[in-house]
């Protein structure tokens, strides 16, 4: 009976010993991993390729990414988030070069997204693609932050900010 027992607690410890390396190697290897490689590897599994317009940390444990896919002619926006194993897509829109922002009809895409589990904050990303030649994008009264598409007469603005969702943004263009 007791080289049964014996046998047992060799197998847990044995068990024990390999978990911890494996979920230890794993964690190592999120650390070890930027959320852009995360990205890349989430598109080549899904065959697309998309190329990196911008990166933002948006927190202490989420990114904003913009991304092109030439194929497609679309522009997308999307939140990576960090977790305990690994980091995970939470948000993801995306928009035709056709949909430009314009003076005549001033909106802009809407998603949120919740900071965590946690916490019931959340965080907002107002967005969209404009001309060139336009110089300021103002939402809700804040300008918003414009990044270049070297490569198309377009530029991205976006405002992040906190509280709910909502539909009704007040936009202006100068």
């Amino acid at each position: 009976m007791k080289s049964y027992l014996k046998y047992i607690v060799s197998c847990t410890i044995i068990v024990i010993i390999l978990c911890t390396t494996y979920f230890g190697i794993i964690k190592w290897r999120h650390e070890n991993t930027k959320p852009y490689d995360y990205v890349q590897e989430y598109y080549q599994k899904k065959n697309e390729i998309r190329e990196l317009i911008c990166e933002r940390k948006v927190d202490e444990d989420s990114y904003l990414y913009f991304l092109y896919n030439n194929k497609k002619d679309r522009i997308s926006c999307l939140v990576v988030k960090k977790g305990i194993l690994s980091y995970k897509i939470i948000v993801e829109q995306s928009i035709g070069l056709d949909h430009v922002l314009n003076k005549e009809y001033p909106s802009v895409n809407f998603t949120a997204y919740k900071k965590n589990n946690y916490m019931p904050s959340t965080k907002w990303i107002a967005w969209n693609i404009v001309d060139k030649d336009v110089k300021t994008v103002w939402i809700e009264n804040q300008v918003a932050n414009l990044i270049d598409l070297e490569k198309d007469s377009y530029k991205i603005c976006y405002l992040i900010g906190n509280g709910k969702k909502r539909t009704d943004l007040i936009v202006k263009i100068e």
